[in-house]
């Protein structure tokens, strides 16, 4: 065979297996690596509060280059870049992320997740607590000094008194408060102030208590309060009231 035919024939070899390898090297990206197929983001809600956490879910569609970083950003309602995060994958694409909300700015907030040339977005409505839906008081009770329920609402001059109540915080963030009882008489006068201080973890009940000596006979009530912390107290609950009589 003529060498100039020889040579025509590997140069055409040649350029018929380039070609045929050019589809797969593209399938892989100009940089060679692996591109996922997508990526979808959920939320565990569509709607929180200031302050509560939120649980994003991601999965990663293979195939998966191990070497990129997932990376989300998340955006407040005004368009500012609230937090920005990145982690590592495993094999299976599958990712878990958690962060808490700040207690100011309500609104429609953005989570945007990317991994490699992929992203997905994720919105959630955000909402302010109402004053009165942070903690309720389930129940409130009096003792006597003998630890013995007053069911009758009565004690005596001289020994003390146990104002208790049982707090829940139905929300999911922590909340510090504070817990006062005010005496009052049968005119109304404040004879006695308590407070004592405590935080319930999210969906934690306390059974907060204060004492009073009472020095007078005569009919009484016992006004609940629950605030906030002394640092910019507001209220959480809306006052209850326990009458009784001391004879």
């Amino acid at each position: 065979m003529p060498r100039t035919i020889a040579t025509a024939i590997t140069v055409s070899l040649f350029s018929a297996l380039l070609a045929a390898a050019l589809p797969l090297h593209a399938a892989q990206g100009s940089t060679g690596m692996l591109e996922p197929a997508g990526i979808t983001i959920s939320t565990n809600e569509a709607l929180y509060v200031l302050g509560e956490a939120v649980q994003v879910t991601v999965q990663v569609q293979p195939p998966l280059d191990l070497n990129n970083l997932l990376r989300f950003s998340v955006y407040t309602p005004g368009g500012d870049t609230f937090r920005i995060a990145e982690f590592s994958i495993n094999n299976d694409g599958h990712f878990v992320w958690t962060f808490d909300l700040p207690q100011s700015e309500a609104g429609q907030w953005t989570i945007n997740a990317k991994f490699s040339t992929k992203d997905a977005e994720a919105t959630i409505e955000v909402l302010e607590v109402d004053v009165f839906d942070k903690v309720f008081i389930e129940s409130a009770a009096l003792f006597d000094v003998r630890g013995n329920e007053m069911t009758s609402g009565e004690g005596r001059v001289g020994e003390s008194i146990a104002i208790t109540a049982t707090l829940v915080n139905d929300e999911q963030v922590s909340q510090p408060y504070m817990f006062i009882v005010q005496i009052i008489d049968d005119d109304g006068a404040a004879s006695s102030l308590s407070l004592t201080l405590g935080s319930l973890m999210p969906g934690q009940s306390a059974n907060p208590s204060v004492s009073w000596l009472p020095g007078e006979q005569g009919a009484y009530a016992a006004e609940i309060f629950v605030w906030s912390s002394l640092d910019g107290p507001v209220p959480l609950v809306e006052k209850h009231t326990v009458a009784f009589s001391i004879t």
